[in-house]
């Protein structure tokens, strides 16, 4: 068995249905195509911050910018 990450995990799916509803905030619909982009970018936004073994820690009220950055990895 392989491991992968959240956010290879989650690329996964979304190649399989990019079209199917990751995430519902409120009235807003995320798809996960859209979901894995918003991940994207923000893992490479980290990626020259954060080196690969570093612990990371999230302070973001519930809402899709924390689904976003827990995928984002």
């Amino acid at each position: 068995m392989t491991s992968m990450s959240i956010g290879q995990a989650f690329a996964h799916l979304a190649d399989e249905s990019p079209d199917a509803v990751a995430v519902r905030c409120g009235d807003e619909l995320v798809t996960r195509r859209e979901l894995d982009l918003r991940s994207d970018r923000v893992a490479h936004t980290c990626s020259g911050r954060v080196g690969h073994d570093d612990l990371v820690t999230i302070a973001l009220p519930n809402g899709l910018d924390l689904v976003v950055a827990c995928v984002a990895s």
